[in-house]
């Protein structure tokens, strides 16, 4: 592929366009892809290529269906696979842990309400983990972050002397 043609520079938008739905990091998407961020970034710009097995795996990590990146290429678009959970970037940690039943309206907290929390999506995003690792690990989060909330809440109201 030749470096800076008009068809990286479309791949390279598309890809980044996806990394911000899914509300992750290029890290993420290069430690999921199985290569360093250097060569992520050389080749989003166009100065380096990718095998067919790195191609393959960088589909993976954007949920994007094998061949999406040659049909950018082609002028075409990618294809989401079927069952990409997107990160919303309107929900709450509060509202992963209602959706998942981990906890009722009244249990939540100020701390609860940040939009698009990307721990709690890594969380939830841990294929690693069973469901049930998932929930707990979920609620875990949650409690030390309600902690560390109240922990600045009352050292604000400190008087400074």
């Amino acid at each position: 592929m030749a470096p800076n043609t008009d068809e990286r520079t479309r791949l390279a938008a598309e890809m980044e366009q996806r990394r911000v739905m899914l509300g992750v990091r290029w890290e993420h998407i290069a430690e999921k892809a199985r290569i360093s961020t250097t060569h992520l970034r050389k080749f989003r710009r166009g100065d380096a290529g990718i095998s067919s097995l790195v191609e393959a795996a960088l589909e993976d990590a954007l949920q994007w269906e094998r061949g999406s990146i040659e049909a950018v290429l082609q002028g075409g678009g990618p294809t989401p696979t079927a069952d990409s959970p997107h990160r919303d970037p309107n929900k709450t940690l509060g509202d992963l842990l209602l959706e998942r039943g981990l906890a009722r309206p009244e249990e939540l907290t100020a701390a609860d309400n940040i939009l698009n929390d990307p721990v709690a999506w890594e969380i939830v995003e841990m294929d690693e983990l069973s469901e049930e690792a998932r929930n707990r690990f979920l609620r875990v989060y949650a409690h030390m972050r309600r902690e560390i909330f109240e922990a600045a809440r009352n050292e604000a109201k400190r008087p400074r002397g």
